[in-house]
């Protein structure tokens, strides 16, 4: 299947985006702002839907024109374009989107044609994948690795790098005592939250 590598999942979707001229603020003028305001890292709403490895929102006005000998092409619409790659099958992922941030969800799909909402969790996983786009050359990094188990893994690489430099002004009996202490925190850390590392 073009939009899975091992256990992750690419999802592209290209939601058209209303045209109601007499409206101010437009909803494409919406849909920027709102866009524009969004968090970040451990600040974005995203960080709240656990099997996200990464997501991207983009607002397409209309095809670059790149002049001869190329013809010129336009859109029917503006399209909110949303990538995502995360953790498992489609459905769930959706219904967790659904649940955990729907209020996001609401503030930037209300602005699209035909959204329907999450209140109907059939209808909204229905409209995503109407708007789905097949994602044909999916790079995924951690084909195989959870969203859990990559955070776990940088925040050891993390720790290791701070104690092997703390590590090189220690004796070779201080160093083998610190390293059983390193070990012992590694493994009784928790996993560190989306977006804090």
């Amino acid at each position: 299947m073009g939009n899975m590598k091992g256990q992750a999942y690419g999802l592209t979707i290209l939601s058209p985006i209303k045209d109601e001229p007499k409206r101010q603020p437009s909803h494409i003028a919406e849909i920027r702002n709102y866009l524009a305001e969004l968090g970040t890292g451990a600040n974005s709403p995203l960080a709240n839907v656990p099997k996200t490895h990464i997501a991207r929102f983009a607002v397409i006005g209309d095809v670059y024109y790149q002049d001869h000998p190329s013809d010129e092409d336009h859109l029917k619409s503006q399209y909110l374009l949303w990538c995502a790659n995360f953790d498992g099958a489609l459905d769930d992922y959706l219904d967790q989107l659904a649940a955990n941030i729907p209020d996001e969800v609401e503030a930037i799909w209300k602005h699209c044609v035909a959204y329907p909402g999450t209140g109907d969790r059939a209808a909204f996983r229905q409209y995503m994948k109407d708007c789905q786009v097949k994602t044909t050359h999916f790079f995924a990094d951690y084909p195989d690795g959870t969203v859990q188990q990559v955070l776990r893994s940088l925040d050891v690489q993390r720790n290791f790098i701070d104690f092997a430099l703390r590590g090189q002004e220690m004796d070779a009996d201080q160093l083998k005592e610190h390293f059983y202490d390193f070990v012992d925190q590694i493994d009784a850390a928790e996993t560190p939250k989306p977006g804090s590392i």
